[in-house]
């Protein structure tokens, strides 16, 4: 949320002094000068409907704003700032016109602060009225919290409707979602091989059992395809903020929410196997084993959920044209692919051609109850599809475990295929 708000704040209608303010302490690295940001866009009537949103904006003299209204889940509800989504006083109606506010989360920061307030009390108009008490993420706090004319600056012109500014935050936030998915799964895996490596069973080591190798190469396999797809879109991300070059933030407008929703879904299948892995002892707290499963449940649901997501892409591809980049992608893959494995190659062309046809049908009529229906099951299939593409780009590249990987990821996701006995012959390789 941090590197979003910084995104955010880095945008040019960003009046400068509000940035010179802010920026540097958000991408500071002296631990006495850093900060990180919360969220602060839920509301309890809305959710993810954000046209629901009720929060007002409102003028003050001096250029600032004040905030009224009630955040429902407000994310790291401990950070200095937050990022607040408001509906300026008389914008009317709709999600489009709402704008992002930067909010001082502590009276230290809060130009409306009595002399006799201390610093690390909550800003003036700022009330947590109790924290969320969740399945996981125990260590980061989330709250309710209450705005009564609070101290905010707008990031951007409020006039202008700013629910695009507001994106530029999400989308940082949802690749790095799918970073900490990625890595949650690699995380997961580690202790199972360890644990694998530790136990006896049967007269031998659960490490050699053909059965659990097989579990723990497909779910290699299924990690190395989460690092991929994230490492790819923050890749994108990189190339639309340093170089601004078009093409990438055609890309990135789709495969920021596939990454996001594929790797959040594979990272709670991932946890729940790392649980099952342990036995009995992933299920006692004192193994710190449960956590991962509980952790890892937010991350489909955080920034949107599998089926906002979904809806979002589908968006992407009837409005934007953006599977046009992902078919040249995955095109580009199947000639890459011919020389490392036939059976991959056709594969790829063969889904490619697949979506290809779906895709067409999909533009020719984007609200049709069917192909909102199918919007789940389309998105997971570009991402996928994507993923092949890519594990087979590093493959190219001469990456031995990306070629293995390629292969048993197609095979296990886009034919639906049992490989549980080759994952086991290359499990050394894989991990």
């Amino acid at each position: 949320m941090a590197d979003g708000a910084a995104a955010l704040l880095s945008l040019p209608d960003v009046d400068p002094g509000i940035r010179d303010a802010w920026l540097p302490r958000l991408i500071s690295t002296d631990p006495d000068t850093a900060i990180v940001s919360g969220q602060w866009m839920t509301e309890s009537q809305g959710g993810s409907d954000l046209s629901r949103s009720s929060t007002i904006g409102r003028p003050a003299a001096d250029g600032s704003w004040r905030l009224t209204g009630e955040k429902w889940f407000c994310s790291a509800a401990d950070a200095p700032m937050a990022v607040a989504l408001a509906r300026p006083d008389g914008a009317g109606r709709g999600s489009r016109v709402l704008a992002p506010f930067l909010v001082p989360r502590y009276a230290a920061d809060s130009p409306l602060t009595g002399v006799s307030v201390a610093p690390d009390a909550p800003a003036p108009g700022v009330t947590v009225h109790r924290l969320k008490d969740k399945l996981g993420t125990w260590a980061l706090p989330t709250a309710e919290i209450g705005l009564h004319d609070a101290y905010a600056l707008p990031l951007g012109d409020p006039a202008v409707p700013g629910l695009g500014r507001a994106m530029t935050l999400v989308v940082v936030t949802r690749v790095h979602n799918a970073s900490a998915a990625a890595s949650g799964m690699r995380r997961g895996l580690a202790h199972a091989l360890a644990y694998a490596q530790a136990r006896q069973v049967a007269g031998g080591r659960l490490a050699e059992s053909p059965l659990h190798r097989g579990t723990l190469g497909g779910l290699a396999v299924d990690a190395a395809g989460a690092f991929v797809l994230a490492g790819h879109a923050f890749a994108l991300l990189g190339r639309v903020e340093v170089d601004a070059d078009p093409a990438a933030a055609a890309e990135l407008r789709v495969v920021a929410p596939l990454a996001k929703l594929a790797t959040g879904r594979l990272a709670v299948a991932s946890a729940s196997e790392y649980v099952e892995a342990f036995g009995g002892a992933g299920y006692v707290e004192d193994t710190g084993v449960p956590w991962l499963l509980r952790d890892a449940q937010v991350l489909p649901i955080w920034e949107g959920t599998t089926n906002v997501l979904a809806l979002d892409v589908l968006r992407a591809v009837t409005r934007e044209d953006a599977g046009a980049p992902l078919l040249h992608r995955l095109a580009a893959a199947v000639d890459l692919a011919r020389p490392l494995s036939a059976a991959l190659a056709d594969t790829l062309a063969e889904v490619t051609a697949e979506l290809r046809a779906t895709l067409t049908t999909v533009t020719a009529d984007p609200t049709g109850v069917d192909v909102v229906a199918g919007a789940r099951g389309l998105a997971l299939r570009l991402a996928y599809a994507l993923t092949t593409a890519l594990l087979v780009e590093h493959a190219a590249w001469g990456d031995e475990q990306a070629e293995v990987a390629a292969r048993l990821w197609a095979r296990r996701r886009l034919r639906h295929e049992d490989v549980a006995a080759e994952a086991h012959r290359h499990l050394e390789l894989l991990c």
